[in-house]
């Protein structure tokens, strides 16, 4: 079984973790946690999404479009190209590409700084 540590993106100690945030043991650190998603940013995200009610037919529509534009990318770009079993996809947006290179057998990561997508 592996066990991932997780390291602290300021000094790469390793974080010690409850249910609230994460704590690095070294720079001391604090990394808030809400809905188990840890908050790396400290919260300096490049979007100002607030509602959800406040999304756009068209911004609605692209979401519904990610999954079928994500296995295609996946399928015909990225997996032809992976040579380890390891990935990090960095804006990874809704994490369809993580669960697409996890069924093909990849430990597969994914960070993404947007609110809409922390709300997803």
């Amino acid at each position: 079984m592996i066990h991932a540590t997780y390291r602290c993106p300021t000094c790469h100690a390793e974080l010690d973790a409850d249910s609230a945030s994460l704590q690095c043991t070294k720079c001391g650190v604090t990394y808030p946690v809400g809905n188990q998603i840890a908050d790396f940013a400290g919260g300096a995200y490049y979007d100002n999404f607030n509602d959800p009610s406040a999304l756009s037919r068209e911004h609605i529509r692209g979401l519904e479009l990610e999954k079928e534009g994500a296995t295609t990318r996946i399928a015909a770009y990225y997996l032809p190209l992976c040579s380890g079993r390891r990935v990090l996809d960095a804006g990874c947006g809704n994490g369809i590409s993580v669960d697409l290179l996890h069924s093909a057998g990849y430990e597969a990561w994914g960070v993404d700084l947007s609110l809409l997508r922390r709300w997803q």
